[in-house]
């Protein structure tokens, strides 16, 4: 005849089930984390982008030219050297792209046709190495400013924001290329190119 054996239900045999259950949470979970990791490496970062103030409507229509302004920086100390440069050569390459809403200004185009871009660096979260692995992002952040050539007036503003959980690629050439993207962005949905037959 079978017996029924019931373990009692205690602070010990609860102990010993979490011990033989442990390992197989834990490598549930690394699994978990180099899936994360190796996907985070593969796509690298991305941008975002928060609009603070969008020009009127319809005004950025009457420019043809955009000019960028070197940026500045408001995070002095914690920024490596050379991020500036950068960021303003990833932002030049971003507007040279085909599908750029607005021919980069080479020399003094009409001041009434021109549209400036000019912003600054205002947060900038290191997190490669042990901090990524412990689940930290890096981040760069930069208030940018569209500002009209003929009036020197601010008439659109937007936090545009490299971002990247990943380990390796989290360095400044990464994040700024995000920022990049996040400006070109800003700017194709004020002004989306002309359509082709």
């Amino acid at each position: 005849m079978l017996q029924r054996i019931v373990f009692p239900v205690g602070k010990k045999n609860f102990a010993i089930a979490f011990l033989f259950i442990l390992p197989v949470l834990f490598s549930v979970g690394c699994a978990g984390f180099v899936a994360r990791a190796g996907l985070a490496e593969v796509t690298g970062g991305k941008g975002l982008l928060t609009v603070i103030k969008n020009p009127p409507y319809g005004q950025i229509y009457k420019y043809k030219y955009v000019k960028i302004e070197r940026f500045g920086n408001t995070v002095n100390g914690i920024l490596p050297a050379g991020t500036i440069s950068i960021l303003y050569a990833s932002c030049v390459d971003e507007l040279l792209n085909d599908h750029a809403p607005f021919k980069l200004a080479r020399d003094n185009p009409p001041a009434n046709q021109t549209l400036i871009i000019r912003g600054r660096i205002i947060h900038y979260n290191p997190a490669g190495g042990l901090s990524a692995v412990l689940g930290k992002f890096s981040q760069l952040i930069c208030r940018i400013e569209l500002v009209d050539g003929a009036t020197s007036k601010v008439i659109g503003q937007a936090n545009c924001i490299g971002f990247s959980k990943a380990i390796l690629r989290a360095g400044t050439e990464e994040l700024s290329k995000e920022v990049a993207h996040s400006l070109r962005k800003w700017l194709l949905q004020l002004k989306p190119p002309p359509e082709t037959d």
